[in-house]
């Protein structure tokens, strides 16, 4: 899966139009994995959390009705898919937004308080 910022970097400058096409087709490629990573209401939760500032896993355990272990699994493909990070800090990880279209995306289902 590629990373979800890499999605603006696809140009379609291009006067070849096969060119053009194939371009056009990894931007559809890129947004469809994107969307994928999205299309869960516990990611979208997270996500939407993530958007109020950095957390850890036990911190959005508090926030969202979900276990651990279901929280860190989300997290683990949020950020395959180039969505969140994590920064280490001793034995403490945190989590934050890696994405500005994710962030985006989500302005637009979150409420944000």
């Amino acid at each position: 899966m590629t990373h979800a910022p890499q999605i603006f970097a696809n140009t379609l400058a291009t006067t070849d139009q096969a060119q053009e096409g194939d371009a056009l087709e990894a931007v559809f490629q890129e947004a469809a994995e994107l969307f994928a990573a999205l299309a869960c209401p516990t990611r979208l939760q997270i996500v939407c959390q993530l958007r109020h500032g950095d957390q850890t896993v036990h911190g959005l355990v508090d926030c969202i009705d979900s276990s651990q272990p279901n929280i860190s699994g989300h997290l683990r493909l949020l950020r395959q898919a180039g969505i969140v990070r994590r920064e280490r800090s001793g034995r403490q990880v945190t989590y934050r937004l890696s994405s500005t279209l994710a962030d985006a995306l989500c302005a637009a289902v979150c409420i944000v308080n």
